[in-house]
């Protein structure tokens, strides 16, 4: 018969004979606070799992969609938003560049920059968009 497990020297047998596991009273809480906080931190981690999955079938569908027109009468008539978050749009108007400002500490490929913010006029309405026009280095 072949022995898996070396045999306990009787060093080892003298030192814990005669003793038992009987751990503080404070080990055992603190063991049942770490386990709770490890499950609490392991289901806060799939539910951002989750989120971030649905947030990509989202915005997948949105694209799959194409671009829809993006009416003057839209803001004012009382429509449903949402729908057009991160869906592609297109739209007519002027870029009001007199009005334009800056988003400053953009960091883009480990680079400061600002992102350029103008709105848009849409045609035959008040209503203007703000939009993203892209990133410049900073000086």
């Amino acid at each position: 018969m072949t022995r898996f497990c070396a045999p306990l020297s009787s060093t080892f047998k003298a030192h814990f004979q005669g003793r038992r596991f009987a751990p503080s009273w404070w080990a055992t809480l603190l063991m049942l606070a770490c386990g709770a906080l490890f499950i609490h931190l392991g289901q806060w981690q799939q539910g951002k799992a989750e989120r971030k999955q649905a947030a990509q079938t989202q915005l997948e569908t949105r694209a799959q969609r194409g671009t829809i027109a993006f009416p003057a009468t839209l803001i004012s008539a009382p429509t449903d938003l949402d729908a057009l978050n991160y869906a592609p749009v297109t739209v007519r108007g002027r870029f009001e560049t007199d009005r334009q400002f800056l988003v400053d500490n953009r960091i883009y490929q480990e680079q400061a920059g600002y992102h350029v913010i103008t709105p848009l006029r849409i045609a035959g309405s008040d209503v203007r968009l703000l939009v993203n026009r892209g990133w410049l280095p900073a000086p």
